[in-house]
């Protein structure tokens, strides 16, 4: 059971780091994509 538990752990702090590293780019990167602006795509 043990094994289980780090097992969860570890993906659960993998999940954890692409969440942060998504909202990251987001706030950067208003488009979604880098160097892009969000009003020149609508454009």
């Amino acid at each position: 059971m043990e094994a289980i538990r780090a097992l969860k752990r570890r993906l659960s702090d993998v999940v954890y780091r692409h969440m942060l590293r998504d909202i990251q780019r987001t706030v950067t990167c208003p488009g979604g994509q880098p160097g892009g602006d969000s009003a020149i795509q609508r454009g």
